[in-house]
């Protein structure tokens, strides 16, 4: 062997020896190369083709097809493998092995054969060169020369199994079966790449979580749940500036009235607002005004109980002089909201809720395998679990995709500033009511009158307003659950606060119950203002029984064939009885219900008889109380009689409270309607001239009767030169510079307001009393409020005093005191109701030294008997401890106050006599 030999032999050697490194099998790698392809891409296409359109287009978007493709990891391990991958595999495992056992048996003689024919490549001679070679280096090669013979061999056999043997399709299959039992894992590693094993997140969920963060967070804006976030965005920002300007403008001296220590009180004396005193910290306090840290911590707590106490009952008010900025903004929102589809908004919630639903299942399948190449190692059942949730949150995505197509974009609605603010104007009720819904607080409403077993129970009412098309305010809510709950109730909320409203969604839940025949009475003056509430907010028929015997007769007939709501007037009541040997309501609503107080009356009785048997009664009526406090039990008798016996004998017992409770509930109008604008009053004192005086003291020499009264509460009226017109006139024309309309309110219709219609500009077309038809002085109510050159509505006070809804008006003048209080609140409650956005302002008028004067004093002190029996829907304390006997009656107030007069007069006859 000449070095020549050897040369080559080092050679093939390195060949040997990389391959026994590397295990190299290119024939069978490139075979199983292509069928790793096939069944990648057969898995790949059984996958992609799963997958909806709609959510290729997302991943897409992110990624190639090519992409896709090329991160896609099948699971093999849980499904079976191919024949010809197999038999691949195990032909490479069983020549690795094999190679490994050569290589464990070879390696050292393979390394001694390198060294040896290296040293015959470096000390091989020509016969020539080698006779000048040293002896024992010859000697050497020989050896060298002859081990190189002997096991070149090696080489040459190893490269032929490399090339025919190893890297061929194994001839055997011995041991197949546990190979695949104990290797199968290896099985994947021709699909791993170098980013396989260190990934924590598979591409496909990454590009659909990233699609449902951005589509939830879009649709939260997009769509009716983005409204409601933005009007409780703007809403809080609302509260946080008037919160800020009610602590400016809380008096410092306010809080020193609350605070005993003078050292505190004398700090005080160096800040201009609680805020001021808030913004600063105990240790600030201490150092600034030379206070012990006791006293800096109590001044301290004393401005946040002002500001949480504060805090606690701020209420934005949105009257038409600030509607601008957020306000505006707000309003247009709103309108928005309340005319949402109410389809697509609950869709929109199903997409948005799903979407939440999808972040968790992903969330959940990453915690089982982050990516799907670690899916070859969970159990079968986590894998069958995993990938049948997978194609759950394609198919679920591709139905949200659907819908959110669509979708229509309702977030701005088609009104100007100045159109928002007349529909605001029109209907602020609305608005108010939407916004307590949006807010939430609809659902915190929570009297506090009302033990807390009965607010519950109350509570967890549920209502089916299906047609029923008014937003209901969070107190009208309650009311409403209340009637339905307790089913014979009598609802005295103040005048303003929508007892219509509440009684027509109950009606609205019995008919949706199939208990649809509902009657309702009402005083005729507004009966027609009850058959348009029908109308607006409910689908309910309705059917008037009032006119022609037979129009009567016709009304009742469809009433009875078809259900709905029979609507009549106290008058009728008697005749309804009559026409039929019984008639079975389900719902009977009785309106302005102190007009049945007495049960001796005939009306009083007509009505009872009529409803008796009926399963669910509401009397409603924003006066409980007038004269006597035993009305208010007259009135509970006709609902439970034996509870109005109960309370009216044990005034005093514990259980008087909540036995009351049952069937009585009253709302005040600033406990609920925190919107309203202000209510301010204004007495306006006059003195009559000589003729209105002659004419007053001359009536008062007529002697007693009715007549005489009449006579000297409207004497200042009797003449043009009158200072009580004057004033009126001076209001009304103010009123129409500044765009503002006037209620005038007087009991004498011929006698003062026929006389104020020759003086007063910018009338309305007439007069609302009670030779007005009711259907006609709706008709003036709405042309009033609509037109801007009618500034002044005369109204006889008996007769627009109650039922109708005049808040166009924000001007209110009394000619003349009321015997009643409730007659002037009614009066009052025309315009300062649920709806008002206006300031409400009331001008008394009242004469010196006449019946005016005394008539207040009387009316002050039924006023205070008023509040203090009939304000609190569970009855205050001090109702226990009354004498209701004691009060006396109108005719005996009426004695006295002309007794009063008359003694006034005498007493001036006997100056003028003494002088003269």
């Amino acid at each position: 062997m000449d070095k020549f030999e050897a040369k080559k032999l080092l050679k093939d050697l390195d060949i040997v020896q990389e391959f026994l490194k590397d295990k190299d099998l290119p024939q069978l790698e490139r075979q199983l190369s292509s069928e790793v392809e096939t069944l990648k891409k057969e898995d790949y296409d059984i996958w992609i083709n799963s997958i909806p359109d709609s959510v290729k287009e997302i991943m897409y978007k992110k990624l190639m097809p090519e992409e896709m493709y090329d991160v896609f990891f099948p699971s093999l391990l849980h499904s079976d493998l191919s024949k010809n991958e197999i038999i691949l595999v195990f032909s490479i495992l069983k020549s690795e092995k094999e190679i490994d056992q050569c290589t464990l048996e070879n390696s050292g003689k393979l390394n001694d054969l390198k060294v040896i024919l290296q040293f015959i490549v470096e000390n091989d001679r020509s016969k020539f060169l080698s006779i000048f070679q040293n002896p024992e280096v010859k000697q050497k090669l020989l050896r060298a020369k002859e081990f190189a013979e002997k096991n070149k061999n090696l080489i040459s056999n190893i490269l032929f199994r490399k090339r025919n043997e190893w890297d061929e399709i194994a001839e055997s299959f011995e041991g197949l079966d546990m190979s695949l039992k104990d290797d199968r894992q290896i099985y994947l590693a021709p699909f791993v790449n170098q980013n396989t094993e260190t990934l924590n997140e598979d591409k496909f969920f990454s590009i659909i979580q990233e699609f449902l963060k951005n589509q939830t967070n879009l649709l939260s804006i997009q769509s009716k749940n983005g409204i409601e976030e933005s009007v409780r965005d703007i809403w809080e920002e609302l509260k946080k500036e008037e919160l800020a300007q009610q602590l400016n403008s809380f008096s410092i001296e306010m809080l020193k009235k609350r605070i005993k220590n003078e050292q505190i009180a004398a700090a005080l004396n160096d800040f201009n607002s609680v805020e001021e005193i808030i913004k600063l910290s105990v240790n600030d306090i201490v150092e600034r005004y030379d206070l012990s840290v006791q006293q800096g911590t109590e001044l301290l707590k004393q401005a946040k109980d002002i500001r949480n106490k504060l805090k606690s009952n701020v209420y934005p008010k949105l009257t038409l002089d600030k509607l601008k900025g957020k306000r505006l903004q707000l309003l247009h929102l709103l309108n928005v909201y309340r005319n949402y589809p109410n389809d697509q908004a609950v869709e929109e919630k199903v997409v948005l809720e799903n979407y939440k639903q999808l972040e968790e299942k992903l969330n959940s399948l990453e915690s089982i395998a982050p990516n799907r190449y670690l899916t070859n190692s969970i159990s079968s059942n986590s894998f069958e679990y995993w990938r049948e949730s997978e194609k759950e949150i394609y198919r679920i995505i591709d139905g949200c995709i659907r819908v959110n197509r669509t979708f229509k974009n309702y977030l701005k609605d088609n009104l100007n500033d100045q159109e928002i603010k007349a529909l605001f104007e029109k209907d602020s009720a609305t608005f108010y009511a939407l916004i307590e819904e949006i807010t939430g607080n609809k659902k915190n409403y929570n009297p506090s009158d009302l033990p807390d077993y009965i607010v519950q129970e109350v509570q967890k009412t549920k209502l089916d307003l299906k047609g029923f098309k008014a937003h209901l305010r969070s107190y009208q809510d309650f009311g409403s659950k209340y009637i339905f709950y307790f089913q014979k109730t009598l609802l005295g909320d103040e005048m303003g606060l929508g007892k219509t409203i509440q009684a027509l969604a109950v009606a609205t839940h019995l008919s949706n119950q199939g208990k649809n025949r509902c009657l309702v009475v009402s005083p005729l003056s507004v009966l027609e203002n009850w058959r348009r509430e029908i109308e607006k907010w409910t689908n309910l028929k309705c059917f008037v029984f009032r006119g022609n015997k037979a129009t009567k007769e016709q009304n009742l007939a469809k009433w009875e064939e078809t259900g709905g709501i029979l609507l009549t007037n106290y008058s009728q009541c008697g005749i309804l009885k009559e026409s039929r040997e019984k008639i079975d309501f389900d719902f009977a609503i009785v309106d302005e219900a102190h007009l049945i107080k007495n049960p001796s009356t005939k009306r009083s009785k007509n009505v009872n008889d009529l409803i008796k048997n009926c399963d669910y009664k509401l009397l409603m009526t924003g006066t409980a109380l007038e004269n006597r406090i035993n009305e208010m039990f007259n009135l509970i008798e006709l609902l439970n009689k034996s509870l109005a016996e109960k309370v009216a004998n044990n005034l005093n017992n514990k259980t008087y409270k909540t036995d009351i409770a049952q069937v009585y509930l009253r709302r005040k109008r600033k406990e609920v309607l925190h919107e309203l604008p202000a209510l301010s009053f204004t007495t306006m004192w006059s003195t009559f001239n000589d003729e209105e005086q002659v004419f007053y003291d001359q009536a008062i020499r007529e002697g007693t009767g009715a007549g005489v009264l009449m006579k000297m509460r409207r004497a200042a009226f009797i003449d043009a030169d009158s200072q009580k017109i004057k004033q009126i006139i001076d209001i009304c024309i103010d009123a129409h510079e500044n765009n503002e309309k006037v209620l005038v309110f007087s009991f004498f219709k011929y006698y003062v307001l026929q006389f104020l219609k020759k003086h007063l500009p910018y009338l309305a077309d007439d007069i609302i009393s009670g030779d007005l038809p009711p259907n006609q002085r709706q008709e003036v109510i709405d042309i009033f409020s609509k037109n801007p050159k009618q500034n002044v509505l005369l109204v006889q006070i008996d007769a627009g005093g109650f039922g109708l809804n005049i808040q166009a008006a924000n001007r209110v003048i009394l000619c003349e005191p009321q015997w009643k209080p409730s007659t002037e609140n009614q009066a009052i409650s025309r315009a300062y109701r649920m709806g008002q956005n206006r300031n409400v302002m009331v001008y008394r008028l009242l004469t010196k030294d006449s019946v005016d004067e005394t008539m207040m004093e009387i009316i002050h002190k039924k006023e205070d008997i008023f509040n203090t029996y009939a304000n609190d829907s569970a009855v205050a304390d001090a109702f226990m401890n009354s004498d209701s006997d004691k009060e006396e009656n109108e005719e005996v107030v009426k004695k006295k106050v002309f007794q009063i007069e008359r003694e006034r007069l005498e007493k001036k006859q006997e100056v003028v006599g003494a002088n003269g």
